[in-house]
């Protein structure tokens, strides 16, 4: 079961790509086993999987000393770009991009304006939300000093 996209998108563009960041991007997950605890397929006798050990989750935040773990995937490094490179992702690549993702939501907004029809199957909110989540990320990129 997902959360509803109101507690995911809690905050909305205000929270994206800041710090500290407050949204609800998180996942449960159940597996479900044999009687036993051996691996199986569907069946209706199945019971959750209990293991031996896990990691639990600390709600009174952490100690010196303490271990941390975040789980996340940068999605993509830059960390091995020439400096001619860089200068040109802040002085032409980033704008550039930026002024195409937002003319693309523009462009959608203004084509649907006032027609039912066109709202409904326009692309979903999720969708929508990309150029401005883009395009914060890609303003805060080229804020970074040089």
């Amino acid at each position: 079961m997902r959360p509803r996209s109101a507690s995911v998108t809690f905050g909305g563009e205000t929270d994206n790509w800041m710090w500290p960041r407050h949204t609800g991007d998180f996942g449960f997950y159940r597996a479900y086993v044999a009687p036993d605890g051996s691996s199986r397929p569907y069946a209706r006798d199945n019971v959750p999987y209990r293991p031996k050990s896990w990691l639990p989750i600390a709600c009174e935040g952490v100690k010196e000393g303490d271990l941390v773990m975040v789980a996340g995937f940068p999605g993509a490094t830059h960390q091995f770009l020439t400096a001619d490179e860089v200068r040109f992702n802040f002085a032409q690549f980033e704008p550039r991009l930026q002024r195409l993702l937002s003319d693309y939501a523009a462009q959608i907004n203004q084509a649907t304006a006032g027609n039912r029809e066109a709202q409904i199957h326009r692309p979903p909110a999720s969708q929508m939300a990309r150029p401005k989540t883009h395009g914060k990320s890609r303003k805060g990129n080229r804020s970074a000093p040089e």
